[in-house]
């Protein structure tokens, strides 16, 4: 118990993200359709299967043909989603520098900016509000900071 408040504690006096820990409580890329169920705590109140989604309110959990998680987009309801980064050392590192720049990871844009409100695999970017990271397989090629600072370098 100690050690789970300590942490909480760091967590709060940081002013960068934590990564979301993974738990039933939470959905990411790859998931299944009953995991966000879970994790949404039910059925969504809307079932597009013509393009793959399921609306919770109006924000949007997009699945690809099989079932899987391939994106989302936050709106108005708040997606109890999680990212789980492949090289978690790289977003670590990138979260205590506090930048990222043209040619980083996906796991260190994670690192400095946390999870993502929408995350579109067509276009291969993320958005934090109305900005977006533009990526190129998994490295940024270029960014539009609008609502939401992107601490670049």
């Amino acid at each position: 118990m100690k050690m789970t408040l300590s942490l909480a504690m760091l967590v709060a006096c940081s002013s960068k993200p934590a990564p979301a820990p993974a738990s039933a409580n939470t959905f990411t890329l790859g998931s299944t359709e009953a995991e966000v169920k879970a994790a949404m705590g039910g059925a969504p109140t809307e079932l597009d299967d013509t393009f793959h989604q399921w609306e919770y309110g109006f924000s949007i959990v997009k699945f690809d043909g099989s079932g899987h998680v391939v994106g989302w987009n936050e709106r108005d309801t708040h997606l109890a989603t999680r990212y789980e980064p492949q090289d978690p050392k790289a977003a670590e590192a990138a979260r205590a520098a506090g930048t990222f720049g043209k040619g980083s990871t996906k796991d260190e844009v994670f690192g400095v900016m946390g999870v993502p409100t929408e995350i579109d695999a067509t276009f291969d970017q993320w958005e934090y509000g109305f900005s977006i990271v533009h990526f190129s397989g998994s490295r940024v090629t270029g960014w539009n900071e609008r609502d939401t600072h992107l601490p670049v370098r």
